[in-house]
């Protein structure tokens, strides 16, 4: 279940990126978000938190407007589109014998790698 929050309150707490809606729908087919936020024109975005292997919570957010991106942008389009390709490959393989848990599996590890390489220290 989504909890209704703002994004102040989203940008005082995390290290966020801002994806727009659809740039990265396979890395995140399986994920739940765990906030949003609306406003006097409704929605406006998700917010998905992960933890990084250091331990630091990011978080993702994707909608529309009044998204978050507070981070080292070392995040780009052709980041997105990088790993977003290699999960819709995970996404729709119907060929392989792999079970959903495996899929969501390798998504998810997929979808680590990607934050790791948006948030890294330079």
């Amino acid at each position: 279940m989504k909890v209704k929050t703002t994004r102040k309150q989203l940008a005082e707490t995390f290290d966020c990126i801002a994806v727009g809606y659809s740039e990265i729908p396979n890395l995140l087919q399986w994920e739940h978000a765990n906030f949003y936020t609306c406003g006097v024109y409704g929605w406006n975005f998700d917010a998905y938190l992960f933890q990084l292997k250091s331990g630091r919570e990011v978080c993702v957010t994707t909608g529309y407007r009044g998204m978050i991106d507070n981070c080292k942008n070392n995040c780009s389009f052709e980041l997105y589109r990088r790993y977003d390709d290699k999960a819709k490959k995970i996404v729709y393989d119907y060929e392989s014998s792999l079970s959903f848990e495996q899929k969501k599996a390798r998504n998810r590890k997929l979808l680590n790698e990607f934050l790791e390489e948006c948030f890294k220290e330079d």
